[in-house]
């Protein structure tokens, strides 16, 4: 996938720079309407069509996700001038997750750090009930790169995935 390829390059270069971690999530609720709020990416799947955010099971973003699953997250690196918009679905896994979703629930729980986890709880031993992971499946990149010449890439899956250029 030369999409996961480029977003793994940008990481790796802004990995020093904290808010590289930081995604824009733009959800729907009838209620709220349109919402973008700040998520931290906390990781992808093994095949890397799915990543990770984390929140709290009675906040906003939780309730607009189960109303409308489908979301947006923009994700800008200075560093190397790229934009990544990805079209996700995301489904929500709290404490009563079947046993892969608990397992992939235990695995995100497992990396945050300690003060990732005492923002949920002070004894971090044990996963406490308002922690959510959402899996986000991701459904389509459109990719921008603001270099001297601007390029963008639209990538949508199929057998694999597929790369189209868009005019800038």
């Amino acid at each position: 996938m030369i999409w996961k390829q480029r977003l793994a390059r940008s990481l790796h270069l802004s990995r020093s720079k904290p808010e590289s971690r930081y995604m824009q999530l733009a959800t729907y609720c009838e209620v709220n309407g349109v919402q973008n709020r700040t998520v931290v990416f906390r990781g992808f799947n093994h095949s890397g069509t799915q990543l990770y955010f984390v929140s709290e099971k009675d906040c906003d973003k939780v309730r607009s996700l189960y109303c409308h699953p489908q979301a947006e997250i923009a994700w800008y690196f200075a560093k190397t001038r790229e934009q990544f918009r990805l079209a996700v679905d995301c489904s929500i896994i709290g404490e009563d997750a079947l046993a892969e979703e608990a397992n992939c629930r235990q695995r995100v729980w497992d990396r945050l750090s300690a003060s990732a986890r005492n923002s949920f709880r002070p004894n971090h031993d044990e996963i406490p009930a308002n922690f959510i992971v959402s899996i986000c499946t991701i459904k389509q990149v459109d990719y921008l790169h603001l270099g001297q010449i601007h390029e963008r890439y639209l990538y949508q899956p199929s057998t694999s995935w597929k790369e189209q250029q868009i005019p800038v």
